[in-house]
């Protein structure tokens, strides 16, 4: 368990390995940002979603700090890495401003996905970029997909995105993905047919007429 670990709440999910990049500006995160670098340390950010903290959190790493304003205000570069739960969560750490949280990091589940899993979801995504016209690059070869990586392209909104950061499992997040597109693709290929007939409007058609009698 650590104690008073520093909490950063904001209405995004975090995703371990992602790169982010925050403007801080309040001053309890400038003074939250301002110990986190002088200890070459880390800070949590657990996801603000319906009007309250998350219980599931991201540790962000503090790469650098690229850029200070006269304000003090900042731009800083973090990596997540590891999983949290709060256990117990202060609006205020003791003599702070920022929040803090008693929490604990989380191992995954050894539970890997099978390779026809890995293939099933390949697929679904390669289909969405293909309708969408998204132009982000998929791995070359299925196996190494991963959950994570793809998690914020795939047309989750930020309460299915933090559904997907509590699965324990890298099977279990590709399988909830490969749910999520089942439920997404009949309304995205819908959406593309209709787009086309849309550009078909004011066009002569070539439409062979049924055979009647």
């Amino acid at each position: 368990m650590t104690e008073f670990f520093p909490l950063f709440p904001l209405q995004i999910v975090a995703f371990p390995g992602e790169k982010v990049n925050l403007h801080i500006f309040e001053p309890r995160y400038k003074q939250l940002i301002g110990e986190v670098d002088e200890k070459k340390g880390s800070f949590g950010m657990p996801s603000f979603i319906k009007n309250k903290v998350s219980d599931i959190g991201t540790e962000l790493e503090l790469v650098s700090i690229v850029k200070t304003y006269p304000n003090g205000e900042l731009d800083i570069k973090t990596v997540g890495k590891r999983r949290f739960i709060i256990r117990e969560f202060f609006s205020q750490a003791p003599g702070k401003l920022f929040p803090a949280g008693n929490v604990e990091f989380l191992e995954d589940e050894i539970n890997d996905p099978t390779p026809d899993v890995k293939i099933s979801l390949f697929k679904r995504v390669q289909r969405l970029y293909d309708i969408m016209n998204i132009k982000r690059q998929l791995p070359e070869d299925p196996q190494d997909i991963l959950s994570f990586e793809i998690g914020h392209h795939v047309g989750l909104n930020a309460e299915q995105e933090y559904q997907l950061l509590k699965q324990r499992s890298e099977m279990d997040r590709q399988m909830y993905l490969i749910a999520h597109l089942d439920k997404l693709m009949p309304v995205v290929e819908e959406m593309e047919e209709l787009r086309k007939k849309a550009q078909m409007n004011g066009h002569f058609k070539n439409i062979i007429p049924p055979k009647i009698g």
